[in-house]
Order: C-alpha cells, then structure tokens, then sequence
C-alpha cells in the first residue's frame, strides 16, 4: 500500500479546507498525509469543539513526527474521533475496511499516544484503523490514559493491532495499553503479530475505581502473539469484563502458561481461552460463566474468521457490558437472529447454511 504523504489524489482538499464544520459544535478534518494527521489532532486538543478526524486510504508513518509518534492530549473536555476507511478526497464515502487506513510505527516509534484530561462524558472513539509496527515500552499501537477520575469514555473499536513490539530490554505493556479511570470499551478489533514481555496484547491498568467505571472487552480475537518473558497476552490490573473474546494460539516461553491475566476483579462470559487459569491469579471472577477451551475454527493459518462448523457460531453472551458495536470486523451485522458469534468476526449466515450463490 503507497504511502499517501507521496502519492497524492490530485484533487485533494487542503487540511484547511477539509476543517469544514460539521455542525455549530463540530469540526471534521479530512487528512491524506502523516503531516495532515499531526495537525489535525494538534488542532483538536483544545479548540472547545466536538472532533472529528477522518483518515484516507493510505499509510500514516509516525516516524514522520519529530515527537516520536502521533500525539494528541484531549483536555477541553470534548467529544474526540478518529476513523480510517475514507476513499475519497473529501472523506464522505467511508468503507468497513480497517486495513485501507494504517498508522505505522515503522518498527521505531509507538503509532499513536492519546491522553484525556478532562472530566467528560463526551466519548473518545478510534475505529476501522490498523495500528502496525509500533514499537517502546507501552501502548506501542495505542497508548490510551486519563487521570484518576477522568470519566470521558474511550471507544476502540473494528481495529487491528499487527507486528507491534516492545523495545528489545524493556517491559512490554501491550500493543494496546490503558490506564486511568476512564470507561474504556474495546470491541470488534484483531490482535496478531504482536510482541511483548508483560503482555503481548492488552494491557489494562484501568478500574482501579469501580465506582467510576469498569473497562468491558467484547469480541475480540488475540491470535500469533508473542510473550516474551513471564507474562501473558491479556494482562489486567483493575476491574474489568471480558465477554465473547478468543485467545487462542498464541506463543508463550512455556505451552501451559495462562492466556489471560487478572490482578483484581475481573467478570469473564463466554471467552474461547486456550489456557485458562482457574485459581484466584487469572481465573473468572464471582458472575463469570460459559468460558470454554477449545479449537475456535478459524477458516485458515492467516485468517481469522470462523468455519460454519466452528462451536463458538452462536455461543457469545447476548448482555455484554462494553454493548456489541453496530458491525463485526468485516462490517457485517454483529448481531444475527438474535445471536451472536464469539470472536471478532461473524459467520456469514447465508453462505454457511449452505446457500449457492451460483445461477
């Protein structure tokens, strides 16, 4: 995929002129380079507006910015979007695709850092996005944090986090981390690929105050991660929800290690973990139920949708704390029939029940 800081449409808007207002308490910014990028979420830390960041099809190097990565610090206490998918020049055709719009540490720098510093019920949101390459010590894909207290709501979801590492001899915290007490849901999104010596994939340091919120996972998939010293692929040192999620073949210095780690109090409903751990460090807390341990069915090596015959067709819990998000991974309806896939991806019903789409 070209880098689209080179290789421009030829009729693309300025960032000045894609800052058009959405509406009197809106602005949206239509960005097809890495240096529209840093500018629009310098743009949006502060200006008093609800933002919207809207990223072409393309790939967004962070090692562009002299600052290490993209970097925002929300803290006018406004809402704060950012979504990849947009094909045309002015970001008004959008596609469910997350791998059209990447951002790329470039195995040097963390992809992108967002701080919320306000207290808010204006939500935070990153969506259709892949975060690749990143690399440092924590949140190398996303790096997500509020001080104690902050009540803004942090939403990622339909991403994917590919290949991002943690630098060689330092602590590993997870291609995706948080920590604060924001509500912070993740849904719908593809961990693979990615590296850490604490946590492969999720690291979360969120609901250490319960009264204020409890961070809700749903629906992801964690797959081809690497631990690389004594830890796992989730790691979660507050309160948390995990419902509907897959952790399955992922690689660990020994095979019979845990795939997910929780600290304090953590709710676990219809999960697919290979090694679960049942005593008191890692194992479901006081409400968990319908955690199996078996074979997911993915359709191939790299992909990680799921077989017609798999068991986890039908076998997600239907109340999740974090809600299901209105599409899968692939932009299909995440809620079929009433009934639910566990995973990232839906099983397209048509076709699995045996439907010939031939004439």
């Amino acid at each position: 995929m070209p880098d689209v800081s080179a290789v421009r449409v030829v009729f693309a808007l300025s960032l000045a002129a894609c800052a058009a207002p959405r509406a009197a308490h809106a602005t949206v910014y239509c960005v097809g380079s890495a240096t529209e990028l840093a500018s629009a979420l310098a743009s949006a830390e502060n200006n008093g507006l609800d933002d919207e960041i809207r990223l072409r099809a393309g790939v967004y190097y962070s090692t562009a910015q002299p600052t290490g990565g993209f970097h925002a610090t929300v803290d006018d206490a406004r809402g704060f979007d950012v979504s990849g998918g947009w094909i045309d020049a002015g970001c008004t055709v959008h596609r469910d695709d997350p791998g059209l719009s990447v951002i790329d540490g470039n195995h040097a720098n963390g992809a992108m850092t967002l701080f919320a510093t306000k207290a808010s019920n204006i939500p935070v949101r990153f969506a259709w996005l892949t975060f690749r390459n990143g690399a440092g010590y924590k949140g190398y894909g996303l790096n997500l944090g509020s001080p104690d207290y902050v009540k803004m709501p942090i939403v990622v979801e339909n991403c994917v986090f590919r290949d991002n590492h943690n630098y060689d001899g330092y602590i590993g915290l997870g291609a995706l981390s948080f920590v604060g007490d924001g509500r912070f849901v993740l849904r719908n999104s593809l961990f693979t690929g990615n590296r850490g010596s604490e946590a492969s994939s999720v690291y979360n340091q969120g609901g250490t105050h319960p009264e204020v919120s409890v961070p809700a996972l749903v629906n992801n998939t964690f797959t081809g991660n690497e631990t690389l010293t004594n830890s796992t692929t989730v790691v979660n040192y507050g309160t948390m929800t995990f419902e509907n999620n897959i952790i399955w073949g992922n690689i660990k210095p020994s095979p019979d290690m845990i795939d997910f780690y929780g600290y304090t109090a953590r709710i676990l409903r219809n999960n697919d973990i290979e090694h679960l751990d049942l005593s008191t460090g890692g194992g479901p807390g006081l409400g968990s139920g319908g955690n199996v341990s078996v074979d997911p069915g993915f359709v191939g090596p790299v992909d990680f949708r799921l077989r017609s015959d798999s068991p986890l067709r039908n076998a997600g819990f239907l109340a999740p704390a974090g809600g299901f998000g209105e599409k899968d991974l692939d932009g299909a309806p995440r809620i079929l029939d009433d009934e639910v896939d566990v995973g990232a991806y839906e099983i397209d019903r048509l076709f699995a029940d045996g439907f010939d789409s031939s004439p």
